[in-house]
């Protein structure tokens, strides 16, 4: 076993523009070419981001097999070029490439699509860039506000896209209407994760937490399982919601589950939220005992421990973890030695012992999805 901690990278700090904002900004003059690199699956996309925004012809597109070049986008620094990268919400790869390649930006904006499967739904495309791609965009001009920004965007998605879908702007809409009487909202918990933060930001920002129920729930619950919940409380006046964000590495079966066999709608609205600072942390100093320590973390960000994990002679154990507090809940209960969890997951209730930050990875922005049972159809005949 190795004698000395490997070294864990972190992301690199900064702020970005709501997406709305990121987007007005690519219509800027100065901004010449979108570099776009995606794989074919997602050229689609690509074209449709372009034509909801009106910039089609600055979009050049670049088809990949195999995986994104991240690297490669991350050196890219021509004068009015913006590098830009589209991938799925529901490919089951995203968890590892965007916590494996810190040196990108991956969450800056999104283009919903219809579903390819034919389906009545619509599908994420979550988009990315790199940090000269965010320098690209700074140019100062006057932009409009989001809310007007928002209305616009769902206006040209139904332009180019077709009038019949409901964009996650209606939904909003619908929510706050007196034909809705009762939110309730689902979200992954214990207490502090990010998704019970993103869940109550949500409801703030549409002013409706008044008419809402916000069920944060207990280790051991998952996605998968508060998706069932929600749908068994489909009832006139109440539109049951869930939260999961972008890189819930079940997304793939989820949305399977819920769109193909029920025709739900998984990706109806989303919230941009940076993560509650990601760290490493454990009970004070560390002792080996001679064998190798266990680390707790979540599925999705697992990627953040590979030189802990990785190779024949791992310096650690991987213990998997139904959330970034669970983790930490395993750690004060001496399950492993070390987790990987959030500032809130790190300091934890008020009869909770904290635990000692040995390396924080950042604070990066991540896009959250919201899910309903309801249906595109059904949807329809509530907007206005």
């Amino acid at each position: 076993m190795p004698t000395t901690l490997p070294s864990l990278s972190s992301f690199p700090t900064g702020t970005q523009p709501e997406p709305e904002q990121f987007g007005h900004a690519l219509r800027h003059p100065d901004v010449r070419t979108l570099h776009c690199v995606c794989e074919p699956q997602n050229r689609e996309a690509a074209e449709i981001y372009a034509r909801v925004l009106g910039i089609r012809s600055k979009l050049q597109v670049t088809e990949v097999s195999g995986g994104i070049p991240y690297e490669a986008l991350a050196d890219e620094d021509a004068h009015g070029v913006v590098p830009l990268f589209i991938d799925s919400a529901t490919n089951p790869d995203l968890p590892k490439r965007y916590f494996g390649t810190p040196r990108v930006a991956s969450f800056v904006d999104h283009q919903y699509i219809r579903d390819p499967g034919g389906a009545d739904a619509l599908t994420l495309r979550t988009i990315g860039t790199t940090a000269h791609g965010l320098r690209q965009t700074e140019a100062s001009s006057t932009r409009p506000t989001t809310a007007v920004l928002e209305r616009e965007r769902s206006e040209s998605m139904k332009a180019v896209m077709g009038s019949d879908i409901v964009t996650n702007h209606d939904l909003r809409q619908i929510l706050a209407s007196p034909a809705v009487e009762h939110v309730r909202l689902h979200a992954l918990g214990p207490q502090g994760t990010n998704i019970a933060q993103a869940s109550e930001l949500y409801l703030r920002n549409l002013g409706i937490a008044g008419k809402s129920d916000l069920t944060v729930h207990p280790r051991g619950i998952t996605p998968i399982q508060y998706a069932e919940l929600a749908a068994a409380e489909k009832r006139a006046g109440t539109v049951p919601l869930h939260m999961e964000c972008a890189v819930y590495f079940g997304m793939p079966k989820l949305y399977q589950d819920r769109v193909r066999e029920r025709m739900e709608l998984l990706f109806a609205d989303h919230q941009y939220m940076p993560l509650d600072e990601m760290q490493l942390a454990a009970l004070g100093d560390v002792e080996s005992n001679g064998h190798r320590p266990r680390v707790a973390t979540h599925g999705s960000p697992k990627p953040l421990m590979q030189p802990w994990i990785a190779g024949q002679d791992p310096y650690a154990e991987w213990v998997d973890a139904t959330s970034n507090a669970a983790a930490a809940d395993m750690v004060r209960n001496r399950e492993v030695e070390y987790c990987i969890t959030t500032e809130s997951g790190r300091i934890g209730t008020r009869d909770q012992q904290e635990l000692t930050k040995i390396h924080s990875f950042g604070s990066p922005m991540m896009v959250f999805t919201l899910g309903t049972p309801y249906t595109q159809a059904e949807l329809r005949s509530l907007r206005a």
